[in-house]
């Protein structure tokens, strides 16, 4: 069996672009579960570090909405427009379960909940029900993950490349 240890890689290669084969370009090394910020997502060949990077914008979100200078109205504001869509992006390249979802949810809920002027015991269906039926229409992160892959799936399927031919 061949094992190998990082060290015996070297911690960067030298890459040409294009026609000019005289200037290199240093690429760095990075360890499998060393997380890279592409596009606002976080990607990390092992999928270690995504789980924990959403759980700290979670808690960052907590800080945020917690403070006694957010009104109702903004509290709904800062979550629909700007902290669920920045949580929603990356889900479509995460492969995270179910458990570690509940675990960023909690994090951000309650205040959410509380900062909207409603109570802490609130149902969750009211804050994920249809908006139709009396709710406010937010989405889980469970169900927002399976959206964001089955577009992307979509997206292969469409274009018919190598990944959607398979």
């Amino acid at each position: 069996m061949h094992t190998s240890r990082i060290l015996d890689y070297p911690t960067s290669i030298e890459l040409t672009s294009g026609n000019n084969l005289l200037q290199k370009n240093q690429i760095p090394r990075k360890d499998p579960d060393e997380a890279v910020r592409t596009l606002g997502c976080y990607i990390a060949p092992n999928r270690s570090s995504k789980a924990q990077i959403l759980l700290q914008k979670a808690l960052h979100f907590k800080k945020v909405i917690s403070s006694p200078t957010v009104s109702k109205v903004d509290a709904y504001i800062l979550y629909s427009v700007f902290f669920f869509p920045s949580t929603f992006y990356p889900l479509g390249v995460s492969q995270i379960c179910e458990k570690d979802l509940e675990k960023i949810a909690s994090k951000y809920l309650t205040p959410s909940k509380q900062q909207m002027g409603l109570r802490r015991t609130t149902s969750n269906a009211v804050i994920f029900g249809p908006q139709n039926l009396g709710g406010f229409g937010f989405p889980l992160l469970s169900y927002s993950l399976e959206k964001q892959h089955l577009r992307i799936l979509c997206g292969h399927l469409r274009a018919a490349d190598k990944v959607g031919m398979q």
